[in-house]
């Protein structure tokens, strides 16, 4: 590729030499790699034009490129948060749980459950609680890591982590934000279905489809509400923004979640393919069907090395998964026009 804008314009969308109706990013000196298709409107050039979604195909190489191109940080920074965040969980689980004892009477007319044998509350909470703050730095470093380096390395691990720490406060607050509108809406769904179960059982059955397909709906256009914070620039952190870059594009948001959510479903996968014959190794005994009390220690073994070795594994996946989740959606919130820090899209002249 030979053709340049001329005068070595500013970084920016520009039509494509190679490719007419497609746009590729300029960074000041050179072509890169990141295209995405140009529309009859689109405004082409620096600054902040508007953005158009790049097909599916190109959007989850994108993705996936993102990731690999900065495995040697990923790794660094799972060794960092993940791994420690992931034995500090399953120790505290395995010695709050390990003593645990379920018992039942199947005969009674009502099923009557006795749990005993807990350790500390306590321990489980923080245990879990440290789990999911680890886990929670490690997600933002590495979205604001891959989106810094799209187009040439300007950032590393450490800068990451950095701007991750920074970062956490505001993407745990808009996480919670979303968590509570998905608590109403859920409980308003809910409800709607209850009164149609009074009117008629068959209505119900109805209006419970139409509340699941409306869910759906509503959690592929407003997901971004999850990712976004840990790349968006100040002011477009919140639900109104992602509502505004995604009117008329509800379909095409519900159809790439759906897709991250099978590659992340595919993932989990691989890792219980992986963990499933570990888990034989630990000594865990077959529950019998005709025994009324069940022992924690009955379903993972006896084993705590083991159990938080299986753990770990688990965790390690998942992190994956998480992350192939956020960087797809940072990328469409772009895509549909949503503002990045400007340290993202310019690292060298630009501040957090």
């Amino acid at each position: 590729m030979t053709e340049v804008p001329s005068n070595s314009p500013a970084p920016g969308w520009y039509q494509d030499p190679e490719q007419q109706t497609m746009l590729r990013w300029w960074d000041g000196s050179r072509w890169t790699n990141d295209i995405r298709p140009m529309d009859n409107t689109q405004q082409v050039g620096p600054g902040d034009n508007q953005s158009s979604i790049r097909p599916v195909g190109d959007w989850l190489t994108e993705t996936f490129r993102l990731l690999v191109n900065n495995v040697g940080s990923v790794f660094t920074l799972m060794v960092i948060l993940v791994i420690p965040g992931s034995l500090i969980s399953s120790f505290g689980v395995w010695a709050t749980l390990r003593d645990v004892v379920i018992s039942f009477d199947s005969q009674a007319e009502t099923l009557d459950f006795n749990v005993e044998g807990f350790g500390s509350p306590l321990l489980l909470g923080l245990s879990l609680g440290a789990n999911f703050l680890f886990t929670l730095v490690f997600n933002v470093a590495v979205v604001r890591l891959a989106m810094a380096n799209r187009f040439e390395p300007n950032a590393d691990w450490g800068s990451s982590l950095t701007s991750g720490l920074a970062r956490v406060p505001v993407v745990l607050g808009w996480t919670l934000v979303g968590i509570v509108l998905m608590v109403i809406v859920s409980v308003a769904m809910i409800l709607t279905v209850a009164l149609a179960a009074v009117v008629a059982p068959v209505l119900a059955l109805f209006v419970g489809l139409g509340m699941f397909v409306l869910g759906l709906v509503l959690f592929g256009r407003f997901s971004m509400i999850f990712s976004s914070p840990m790349s968006a620039a100040r002011g477009a952190r919140n639900p109104l923004e992602v509502n505004r870059i995604g009117r008329g594009r509800t379909m095409a948001m519900l159809g790439r979640c759906a897709l991250l959510a099978l590659v992340a479903f595919v993932a989990n996968l691989a890792g219980s393919a992986i963990s499933g014959p570990l888990s034989s190794l630990g000594g865990t005994q077959p529950i019998d069907p005709d025994v009324e009390v069940i022992r924690f220690v009955d379903l993972v073994g006896s084993n705590v090395g083991l159990f938080m070795l299986l753990q770990l594994v688990v965790a390690l996946v998942g992190a994956i998964a998480v992350l192939l989740w956020h960087v797809g959606q940072s990328l469409l919130f772009e895509d549909l026009g949503g503002k990045l820090d400007p340290e993202l899209r310019q690292p060298s002249e630009s501040s957090s």
